[in-house]
């Protein structure tokens, strides 16, 4: 079984590849096959000791401005360190949902935490600044940082040629990582 999502179903697809997410969803032995994550959230990364040896597509717009590349592509690079075999494919020109039909509109009221950038150690159930350095265990602490690094605004609209090569992409993954 392959896990997929999309936008925070994306994030899910991905922390199910750290091994404490994955213990604590999955009884025993039993692991996914494979992760695909499309525009996923990756300014706040998940990061465990342990990682998965199934492989991870991402797949990312190019223009998405409520969930920056950018952010997906370092924390691709995190995972290639660990020893995960992770492929990643930009869209350019493509934003937020780019597999929806509706074209691309901006939605001024759409919160994004796409600057407040920080990482998440799984185990030790702690979260850092990226920009100070500052370890953060509170949940008040946490909650505050996060309410003062929020902004509003975001594009979000299909992307007919991205679509198609990500379905092309997401196919010649999942034939691969099964063997067929």
């Amino acid at each position: 079984i392959a896990v997929m999502g999309f936008s925070r179903g994306g994030q899910v697809a991905l922390y199910t590849a750290l091994e404490p997410i994955r213990t604590g969803m999955i009884d025993g032995d039993l692991r996914f096959a494979a992760h695909v994550a499309l525009y996923p959230s990756c300014n706040i990364p998940y990061r465990a000791d342990a990682v998965s040896a199934a492989p991870i597509l991402m797949l990312l717009g190019g223009a998405d401005d409520y969930t920056p590349a950018p952010h997906c592509l370092a924390y691709a690079e995190w995972f290639a360190r660990t020893g995960a075999r992770i492929e990643t494919r930009l869209y350019p020109g493509a934003y937020h949902d780019f597999d929806i039909p509706q074209p691309p509109r901006r939605f001024s009221r759409l919160q994004s935490a796409r600057n407040c950038n920080a990482e998440v150690k799984v185990e030790a159930g702690t979260m850092k600044r990226l920009d100070t350095g500052e370890e953060m265990a509170d949940q008040n602490v946490i909650n505050a940082w996060l309410r003062s690094c929020m902004e509003y605004g975001a594009t979000y609209g299909g992307d007919a040629p991205a679509l198609a090569a990500a379905q092309k992409d997401v196919a010649a993954f999942l034939q691969q990582a099964f063997g067929r």
